[in-house]
């Protein structure tokens, strides 16, 4: 019997990623960075949660999917690498085997530059998509984004009381940024950023390019996407929601 493929579109609706199928769309296989806090910011409690979150995201993805998780502030620590094949890691014995004493309050934008470059390097033909997740203290100082990292498909998780202003910013968009202040948010914010990551799966390139329907090769957005009108053409619409978003503000 032939199989019908789904067709999912990402579309943008007043500001918004919203997903469209015609059928239900099985999730995607990805590649997914984690990077933890690693400054003395994060207690003990917090720590926890953080490996809670990113069990239950690891365990919604499917098998072939490629992963790891590392510590960061000025410097970074590799946590574990693993690629999802029935049984998924247990990051929290990982983590207990990890020898990290967290320092300082910041985290640099040249440790976030070479964790992305190591996890994703640049590849000719792109056959998974590329994202990565930041779960963060409310009063870590971030000192800057690298351009590298701002291309990515990017979620932010902030653990604490509010979500610094600074940070609203530099997620792919608002829905991107998550809020967890204890046990209570977990579940929440895992299914919202599961579902997010479902539609993202799809897209394999980077925010700033595209992949046409016979390709295997990404595309710069700005060969089909107008940089002098606000009305873009059709197939920017189609091939390129991160670039139709609202300014980050």
């Amino acid at each position: 019997m032939r199989s019908i493929a789904c067709v999912c579109l990402i579309i943008v609706i007043s500001g918004q990623l919203v997903y469209v199928s015609s059928k239900a769309c099985v999730m995607q296989q990805a590649k997914v960075l984690f990077a933890f806090d690693g400054t003395t910011n994060i207690n003990d409690v917090q720590r926890n949660l953080m490996l809670r979150f990113v069990e239950a995201v690891v365990t919604s993805l499917p098998d072939g999917s490629e992963g790891g998780c590392v510590y960061i502030n000025q410097e970074s620590k590799e946590i574990t690498r693993f690629t999802v094949s029935g049984s998924r890691p247990n990051l929290t014995e990982e983590a207990e085997r990890i020898h990290w004493k967290p320092t300082r309050q910041t985290i640099t934008a040249r440790a976030l530059a070479k964790e992305v470059n190591m996890s994703f390097p640049v590849a000719f033909l792109q056959r998974k998509a590329e994202i990565f997740y930041l779960l963060v203290s409310d009063t870590t100082i971030i000192e800057s984004f690298p351009e590298v990292l701002l291309k990515k498909k990017m979620f932010i998780v902030v653990f604490g009381s509010a979500i610094p202003n600074k940070l609203k910013s530099l997620a792919s968009s608002a829905e991107y940024i998550n809020l967890i202040r204890n046990f209570n948010d977990l579940k929440s914010v895992v299914v919202t950023v599961t579902q997010l990551t479902r539609r993202d799966s799809f897209l394999k390139c980077d925010v700033d390019e595209y992949m046409g329907k016979r390709a295997s090769k990404c595309t710069s957005c700005m060969n089909v996407c107008s940089q002098t009108t606000s009305k873009q053409p059709r197939a920017c619409n189609l091939h390129c929601p991160y670039i139709l978003l609202p300014p980050r503000e």
